[in-house]
């Protein structure tokens, strides 16, 4: 591992420190501790790219490769990104979202995956009245303490990077009367992005997420 990336592993493993550290605290000290979220979820490993859950496709890998990923979640709301359409106005949220995640494959002992992202959240959905849904996406950073052994097998002459990019792509439905607790799908796409590596991996899951109010 190379100086840089190292330095990165670091500043994500801290960064997790911290975030999930003050989600914890924040809530009970702060006047704003409706800006923090905290969930958890598992997700199984998977051969699909994320476009291809859009067309139907859905393959749970299989062999020394298959595994389980058990998420905890953070997210913390930067700003509301508040403007208006004619009549209309919408408020979709910028959020800072954070992941740290235990790898559990068939073949290989556990390990860690961390990342954190800068996110956007949608919340405007007309008949959120009847089932309160929100669509999270954005971009950032992930790192695997270990080589994702589905990595390694499509593309097994290649070196392969720790360090990836990070896009999650989180959709969460409530009862409105309760929209505090979510019910949540989600994809975690890390990809080296022909930057750090060409190739990467997908997981899906299912999971909670409570906003604290």
């Amino acid at each position: 591992m190379t100086a840089s990336i190292r330095r990165i592993a670091h500043f994500l493993l801290y960064f997790q420190i911290i975030v999930f550290g003050t989600c914890l605290f924040n809530p009970l000290l702060a006047k704003e501790s409706n800006r923090w979220s905290i969930g958890g979820g598992v997700a199984v490993i998977s051969n699909n790219h994320p476009g291809g859950v859009l067309q139907g496709e859905f393959e749970v890998t299989e062999g020394d490769s298959a595994g389980e990923i058990y998420n905890i979640n953070v997210s913390y709301v930067l700003k509301e990104l508040n403007f208006s359409i004619k009549k209309h106005t919408f408020a979709p949220r910028l959020e800072v979202f954070s992941s740290l995640g235990l790898v559990d494959e068939k073949s290989t002992d556990l390990f860690y995956n961390v990342n954190a992202a800068l996110a956007v959240r949608w919340i405007d959905f007309p008949w959120s009245r009847y089932l309160h849904t929100t669509i999270m996406t954005g971009g950032g950073l992930n790192y695997s303490q270990k080589i994702f052994r589905l990595d390694i097998a499509k593309r097994p002459n290649d070196d392969r990077s720790h360090l990836k990019f990070f896009w999650p792509i989180e959709v969460t439905f409530a009862i409105p009367k309760f929209k505090n607790h979510s019910l949540v799908f989600f994809n975690h796409h890390i990809s080296g992005g022909h930057v750090m590596d060409a190739g990467g991996i997908d997981s899906f899951g299912v999971g909670y997420r409570y906003k604290f109010h």
